[in-house]
């Protein structure tokens, strides 16, 4: 919390994170686009590495919800 103890600090402004997260979002589709055959697994796990790496969490899952069958 910053000194005021009413916001949260962080060391990038809103701007920077929303650009970053933009560049993010943008490159999964081609990431998708260049897979070759038999590697999404490797593709998805890098991704959620990515995604985890941006929001500087320990993890990021896929969740399969619903009656659907995969």
């Amino acid at each position: 919390m910053c000194a005021d103890q009413k916001h949260h600090c962080y060391p990038f402004s809103i701007d920077q994170v929303q650009g970053g997260f933009q560049r993010l979002i943008a490159r999964l589709p081609t990431e998708f686009i260049n897979l070759a055959f038999g590697t999404i697994d490797e593709c998805l796990d890098e991704l959620l590495s990515s995604i985890s790496n941006f929001f500087d969490v320990d993890r990021a899952y896929v969740y399969a919800s619903g009656l659907s069958r995969i």
